[in-house]
């Protein structure tokens, strides 16, 4: 279970630091278990990395269409999950969960999906961009509302290899309003594939992936929203009851 792997990894960064020689025991400065180090390159290297359709198709991997389907979006539900219960305080850790939800929703959203073979790419990424969306949408939203891991434009020629397309976001590289809300309607374009002629047991999956995350990410806004608006209300009625002092 997804959950359950999520809190332990919490439960062990939550230990005492393993001492050897009199100081805490680590490797590439980061500290065990506190930093729970390298969980988050080697969960990327083994988990998080996706073949070409053109590859998986003349059978140059160890995974089918469908195997790499259901792995990645498993491995994206359980990092968001994972995300949503982390501490930020281990800030390598949290700042390598931030790259791969970004990374998973730039490969999904940031690419045409025009083609058939687009399409099947689609059929990966996007359910696993909505399992972010799903299972930390307001980690996200916050993530964008402080501009996380913005340092500047970063310049691409292409994403998605063979099956992808040039970036359709042309704007700074880290989490914004701005590209959330890029997301967001993205999200609602590929709902809509049906109208653009695209039918099959993908695309039924992928249009109800996206309706789910573009639901998430409207509950997230309108939660934020009402927090906004009592925090305002009690700030107004405490001005109200305070009279001004001279």
């Amino acid at each position: 279970d997804h959950r359950h792997i999520a809190e332990l990894l919490v439960y062990l960064s939550e230990l005492p630091d393993i001492i050897v020689d009199g100081k805490p025991f680590q490797e590439n400065d980061k500290t065990y278990w506190r930093s729970i180090p390298e969980f988050g390159f080697w969960f990327t290297e083994t988990a998080l990395s996706v073949n070409t359709i053109e590859n998986m198709d003349l059978g140059n991997g160890p995974l089918t269409w469908y195997e790499q389907a259901q792995q990645y979006k498993h491995a994206n539900t359980f990092a968001a999950i994972y995300t949503s219960n982390l501490d930020s305080s281990i800030t390598q850790e949290w700042i390598g969960m931030q790259c791969i939800a970004r990374d998973t929703l730039m490969q999904a959203l940031e690419v045409d999906i025009t083609t058939y073979p687009q399409v099947r790419r689609a059929g990966i990424y996007i359910p696993a961009a909505a399992a972010w969306m799903t299972h930390a949408g307001t980690h996200l939203w916050h993530f964008c509302k402080s501009k996380e891991l913005c340092k500047g434009k970063v310049w691409r020629e292409w994403i998605g290899g063979s099956d992808g397309s040039k970036p359709l976001w042309p704007g700074d590289d880290g989490f914004s309003v701005e590209r959330w809300t890029f997301w967001k309607a993205r999200f609602g374009d590929v709902a809509e594939l049906r109208q653009r002629g695209f039918a099959g047991r993908v695309i039924d999956d992928v249009v109800m992936c996206a309706r789910m995350a573009v639901k998430a990410m409207h509950e997230v806004e309108q939660e934020d929203a009402f927090v906004f608006d009592a925090l305002s209300k009690v700030f107004e009625s405490s001005e109200v009851s305070s009279p001004c002092v001279a």
